[in-house]
């Protein structure tokens, strides 16, 4: 007998994407015996909350969504409000993971820098995802009255993954993100000299699943996207065991729109250092920020493609299992 109990308020995508996994869960005939009970307040990015609801059901725990402070119920074991601040005194029995959409940057006058009820630091943290972020945030509000953390959300590798019965393509995939068209050009003009095809995704002119299919058939991808605190698109191309050669950014403002204008151009008198590999291991691919170093790199990478693991990186470091344990761990939640 298998008791599945829904508390969720969010979009028909949503729900149809948690029914789904349960169905895959009773399927397997694994038994649910909910241990605790975890409170989403507010949206999230779509692949946050999908990973967020994966790692309950791994480990059995109860996953509720609401609009609202006041459609809480009781005193869950852990509360998540993506985008704004709960007073934690309301509910003194609960663990809080605010953000991490917040803000871009933390400011001295918001709420991880005005409150004033007592610590609260014990039991609540802002998760920054990654390391880079955590010292762009630092430098901005270096003393916040809970702790900044870094816990990226899990990847589906079960549902991400190669597939042995589709043949690798000849063609090298580029991945387009925010950059100047001027280092688009660079890197095209090399795969031309090299007499190289390639096929290019831009972002926010593809649907993913034929960005999934395209990985699959893809034996290198050249990546040229803005920086990244996380970066699913990033870590799905490793999940699918796609060697990566990141044309790496070094600044936040190298982020630029359509007409090459960046992004954060009012802050020119600042070093916002970044990148957009989040999370890397040499077994990925190979990363520089330098474009003379980009035709080299490709030839190395195009000899010797077997020895780029990227998928092991993942599965040791960001599956579903991986990052939603290090989140139990951080607030002391596994017995």
């Amino acid at each position: 007998m298998y008791h599945i109990k829904f508390n969720i308020r969010c979009s028909t995508e949503v729900v149809y994407y948690f029914f789904k996994i349960h169905t895959a869960i009773i399927s397997k005939r694994i038994p649910l015996k909910y241990t605790m009970r975890f409170v989403q307040v507010g949206h999230s990015h779509k692949m946050n909350e999908e990973a967020f609801i994966r790692g309950c059901i791994l480990f059995g725990i109860e996953y509720e969504k609401v609009d609202t402070v006041s459609d809480i119920s009781g005193q869950p074991d852990l509360i998540w409000a993506p985008g704004f601040w709960i007073d934690p005194t309301l509910f003194p029995n609960t663990k809080f993971m605010f953000g991490p959409q917040f803000f871009v940057f933390p400011t001295k006058d918001g709420s991880l820098a005005i409150y004033k009820k007592g610590s609260v630091a014990d039991r609540c943290l802002y998760n920054c995802l990654s390391e880079w972020n955590l010292c762009i945030h630092s430098a901005f509000l270096s003393n916040p009255v809970v702790p900044y953390a870094c816990l990226p959300f899990g990847v589906d590798t079960e549902s991400m993954k190669p597939n042995p019965k589709v043949q690798k393509k000849e063609y090298i995939l580029i991945y387009w993100k925010l950059r100047d068209s001027a280092n688009m050009q660079h890197v095209v003009d090399i795969l031309i000299k090299n007499k190289l095809l390639f096929k290019v995704v831009k972002y926010g002119f593809y649907k993913s699943d034929e960005y999934h299919k395209l990985l699959l058939e893809s034996k290198l991808c050249i990546w040229l996207g803005r920086h990244e605190s996380q970066g699913f698109a990033f870590q799905e191309a490793l999940s699918y065991n796609v060697p990566l050669l990141v044309y790496d950014v070094l600044d936040m403002k190298e982020e630029v729109n359509d007409y090459n204008i960046s992004a954060y151009a009012s802050y020119h008198s600042i070093s916002l250092s970044a990148t957009s590999a989040a999370f890397w291991d040499p077994i990925c691919g190979e990363k520089t920020t330098n474009p003379k170093d980009i035709d080299p790199l490709l030839k190395k990478m195009m000899a010797g493609l077997d020895k780029y693991r990227p998928r092991e990186f993942v599965e040791r470091e960001l599956s579903d299992k991986v990052c939603f344990k290090r989140m139990l761990d951080r607030f002391g939640l596994l017995s």
